[in-house]
């Protein structure tokens, strides 16, 4: 979507229209800046209340959800930044530079993503009645003769 975006925006830029460009701005900002983090936050939120096996709530996952939404998109920030920075980064492991980015990328991507699992099944604990645990009953064993 980003983009997709991108190059709506040159288009537009590349037009003789002159009226509005402050409107235009904003637009292409929000555009380009909330719409794929609520999408990912929606995502989120459905993958962390449908995937598990029990019921969730939505209380449950939206803290978990907004938590890996923020973080992945400070993350993509980050690693564009060293990405971009690091003049060594071909230098040091070749051809395969890219295949190694990819691979970092993720790996960083998919820890945010289980540490939100995390975050969310704490949650969905925390929110348990505190009760005192029932023993099991033991089975009925038949003597072995």
């Amino acid at each position: 979507a980003p983009v997709l975006l991108e190059a709506v925006e040159k288009y537009t830029w590349q037009q003789p229209i002159h009226y509005g460009v402050e409107m235009l701005i904003v637009l292409f900002w929000v555009a380009r800046h909330l719409i794929p983090s609520f999408v990912l936050f929606y995502g989120f939120t459905m993958f962390y209340k449908f995937a598990p096996r029990r019921r969730t709530l939505f209380s449950e996952v939206w803290i978990a959800s907004l938590l890996v939404t923020v973080s992945l998109q400070l993350l993509q920030n980050a690693f564009v930044f060293y990405a971009r920075h690091s003049p060594n980064f071909n230098r040091v492991y070749g051809t395969l530079g890219g295949v190694v980015a990819l691979l970092m990328w993720i790996y960083l991507s998919g820890t945010v993503i289980i540490i939100g699992g995390c975050v969310c099944a704490a949650q969905a604990e925390s929110r348990k009645p505190e009760t005192e645990p029932e023993e099991a009953p033991l089975a009925d064993v038949k003597a072995v003769e």
